[in-house]
Formats: structure tokens, C-alpha cells, sequence
């Protein structure tokens, strides 16, 4: 089996030393910052590098030079930040796994909150900041403080007035808590 794990920082190398000991051809795709870390050289065949920040389209290039020669059979992101790249890789390679869209279940807290809520699962009050009545509504039942946090990284800002809420990028989530 012919797997290629996906690390855009400088971990998993015990996963990748067992897939090496259970016969596992192992591909490395990591970050070019990342390139002469001490990757466990012996487990894996071959390593590609990617820029940060780099398009969907310039890993499915990549992806698809590496598929050429291998054929891959798994794809394992190892580390939370690469799971929408492993997912968009599985989707372009059509292999087993989740996709984008279950992987956005794990990366995208408006739909991890969206999600939980549905399921049943005690969240903080929270709101999309898509449409401004429906913020407006959120903060005249939602006390202050609030936070603004970005759908897909670790930051958040606080705001205690509805302007700043109505000034942030539609591509945010707005939280009574983290």
C-alpha cells in the first residue's frame, strides 16, 4: 500500500516509522520551510514540498507528478492544519476518506458549532455574521462580551459594539465564547 501523509509542520514521525514497519510505501508531502527537518528519512521513499499558502490547483499538480510514478492508495493528514488539504487531495485522487465537506466538520468552527448544535451537543450561543438582521437579533439576546472568531484558524478577536461585528469579512463567526 502506497500512502502519502501530508505534514506542513514538522510532526507525525512516529506514523510515519509504523506505516514504514507495517510494508507501507510512505510519501511525505510537507512544507518547503519544513524540508530539512529531521524527517525519519529511512521510513519514507520519497518527499515533495509545497510553498505555504500555495493553491489547490499547485498541490493537485503535485499530486498528480507523484501519482504518476506511485499509485496512491491512502492519504493521512498529520496535523489538524492539513486535514482540508488531505481532504481536497482524496477528492481529486477519488480515494477512500472523508472530503471537504466532513472535513470542515473538524476545522471550520461554524460548522463544528452548526454541527454539535444539531446533534444535540451543548454549544455557547453563537451566530454567522452573514446577514446583518440575523446578527442584529443575536446581539439583543446575547449579552457581551462576544468574540469574533475566524471560521478556519486559532485567532479570535473580542468586539463589544454591533458595528465591529457588522465591519468583519462574512467569512467569520461570531461567538459569546471560544
Amino acid at each position: 500500500m502506497t500512502i502519502l501523509c501530508i505534514a506542513t509542520y514538522f510532526k507525525g514521525e512516529a506514523f510515519l516509522r509504523e506505516c514504514r514497519r507495517q510494508g507501507c510505501t510512505v510519501l511525505l508531502l510537507t512544507a518547503e520551510t519544513h524540508a530539512s527537518a529531521a524527517w525519519p528519512h529511512d521510513a519514507i521513499a520519497e518527499m515533495h514540498t509545497i510553498a505555504r499558502g500555495a493553491s489547490d490547483a499547485d498541490i493537485r499538480r503535485l499530486v498528480s507528478s507523484v501519482a504518476r510514478r506511485h499509485r496512491i492508495e491512502r492519504v493521512a493528514a498529520l496535523d489538524d492544519f492539513d486535514v482540508e488539504m488531505g481532504a481536497m487531495v482524496r477528492e481529486f485522487l477519488q480515494l477512500p476518506g472523508f472530503g471537504r465537506t466532513v472535513a470542515a466538520r473538524f476545522r471550520d468552527k461554524l460548522t463544528m458549532r452548526t454541527t454539535a448544535r444539531r446533534l444535540g451537543i451543548s454549544v455557547p450561543e453563537f451566530t454567522g455574521v452573514f446577514n446583518d438582521e440575523e446578527v442584529d437579533a443575536w446581539t439583543s439576546r446575547v449579552s457581551p462580551p462576544w468574540v469574533l472568531k475566524p471560521r478556519s484558524s486559532a485567532a479570535a478577536t473580542p468586539c463589544g459594539r454591533r458595528s465591529r461585528i457588522r465591519s468583519t469579512a462574512a467569512a467569520r463567526t461570531c461567538s459569546s465564547s471560544s
